[in-house]
Parts: structure tokens; C-alpha cells; sequence
């Protein structure tokens, strides 16, 4: 079934040149006002019996990078053109935490800072920090303020994977409107993902709660070495909401350095 993977591959890349063209005015808000992303990096693997046991913690530093022929968030195009994605993560046991990026050639700048941990039964609890980076990192003000703050919940297993987040703050800079909502799930099959999203507030054109991430996603290992591989990706995503269809494809690097910790959470 490796040629399936392989043309399911190539027709989503193919439509990544033939769909793509800059934002602008006529796509969605102006770009102050979309909404931005962050690398989904929580794990809740063998969660249940360390929560309780106290087991022996492994202790992990992770640093990486992907880069992309556009950037799509939840049903929403991030800026114009490629975009390079470096992140680093620390994890230790049931916590982890990092710092990711996004950066087009046109000014589009974003760091976030995130916080995790991980519940038994697959579950996680998330904090995101959105820094719209091209703006200053002390305005938390409601007018202009750079920052959007995201608490949230997942559930992950092998095929099925559910996620909520809830915006705290009100941010006129980073564009969001205090209270936004965004509803996603995932479906894992063989050589594909489909995406459902549906949120409100910077998430949509008009800030109501709808429809606005509906998706298909692959990939594929390209070998490099024995031990060695590069992840390749592709994703297109219908938003119903702007009624835009979207492409992007793109490619991911990751060196990362495990050591064992102490007993304990």
C-alpha cells in the first residue's frame, strides 16, 4: 500500500503549487487579526501509571525545526510564503515545555511559550503563550496588547485525537477577541488524517462560533541512512467559513538528548 501513501503524497503536493497564492485583503482579516499556532508536542504515553506510581522520570531536551511551503493554523493561512518553524522542549516526566516560532519573508514573526501536563487515561492539560513578536513583548494591554493567553485539553490514542482551547484575554494587537473558542478532533486512518475543527472569535471571520477547519492530512519517511529519516508532510484544508481551500507541504528536523531523572512527579 506504499504507492496508495505515495499518490495521496503527490496529489496533495501538487495542489500545494496549483492553490497557493499570497494573502491578502480579499482572504481574510488583516494580519493582526488572524490567529497563530503552536507544534503539537504533548504526549500523555504511559501517563496513567507514572501519575500514581511516581515511576521513575525521564528527563529530555528537544530541539528541531520544520520548514513549510505555507503556514495554515486551524483553517487559517499565517502569513505569506514559507515559513521556517524552530522550536526547543524540555520535558521530565509528566511536564514538558518549549518555546516554538514562525517566520515568513515578509515580516510575519511569532514566538509562543508552552506548558503541559500530561493526566492519565491519554488526557493533557496545556497553557500556550501567543507573542506576536513583531509587536512589543510588554504590551499586555487590552488595545494593543501582543500577547494571547490559551489554557486548553486533549485526549490522544493511536487513531483518534480530541483537543480544546479556551483564549483568557482580550488582545488587540495579537488579534484576539477574550473568550475564543476552538473545538478540534482528529481521526488517524492507515496513510491519511482527517482534521475537523469549528471555533469563534479570532478563529472566524466574524467572530461567531462555526465551521472553519476541515482537513486531510499525509505524510511520509524519506530514508536518508539506516538510522536516519527525513518526515515529510502535506496538508490541504477546506475553511468553510471563508471558503478558502488551502495547501501546504513541508519537511521536519529534530536532534534530541534523553537522560534519566529522579523518582517522583
Amino acid at each position: 500500500m506504499l504507492i496508495f501513501r505515495i499518490i495521496l503524497f503527490t496529489f496533495l503536493l501538487g495542489s500545494v503549487s496549483s492553490l497557493f497564492r499570497p494573502l491578502d485583503a480579499q482572504d481574510n482579516k488583516s494580519l493582526s487579526d488572524l490567529s497563530h499556532g503552536f507544534p503539537d508536542t504533548t504526549s500523555a504515553n504511559n501517563a496513567s501509571s507514572s501519575f500514581f506510581a511516581g515511576e521513575e522520570r525521564k528527563k529530555s531536551v528537544t530541539l528541531g525545526g520544520d520548514l513549510l511551503s505555507s503556514y495554515i493554523w486551524r483553517g487559517t493561512r499565517q502569513g505569506r510564503g514559507p515559513h521556517i518553524q524552530p522550536y526547543a522542549e524540555y520535558a521530565s516526566g509528566l511536564f514538558a515545555g518549549g518555546v516554538w516560532g514562525t517566520f515568513d519573508l515578509h515580516g510575519y514573526r511569532e514566538i509562543d511559550l508552552y506548558l503541559s501536563f500530561d493526566l492519565p487515561g491519554g488526557f493533557a492539560l496545556n497553557l500556550q503563550d501567543y507573542w506576536m513578536a513583531d509587536q512589543r513583548w510588554s504590551d499586555f494591554t487590552t488595545a494593543g496588547g501582543s500577547h494571547a493567553l490559551e489554557v486548553g485539553i486533549g485526549y490522544e490514542s493511536d487513531y483518534v485525537n480530541f483537543s480544546a482551547g479556551y483564549i483568557l484575554n482580550e488582545a488587540g494587537g495579537a488579534g484576539s477577541y477574550g473568550g475564543d473558542l476552538y473545538l478540534e478532533s482528529r481521526f488517524s486512518f492507515d496513510y491519511f488524517t482527517v482534521i475537523m475543527g469549528a471555533g469563534n472569535g479570532w478563529h472566524t471571520l466574524e467572530g461567531q462560533f462555526a465551521v472553519c477547519c476541515i482537513g486531510l492530512e499525509t505524510g511520509l519517511d524519506i530514508p536518508v541512512s539506516d538510522s536516519f529519516v527525513i518526515p515529510v508532510s502535506a496538508q490541504m484544508v477546506y475553511n468553510p467559513d471563508s471558503r478558502m481551500i488551502l495547501c501546504t507541504a513541508g519537511i521536519s528536523f529534530s536532534a534530541g538528548i534523553s537522560f534519566p531523572g529522579g523518582r517522583g512527579y
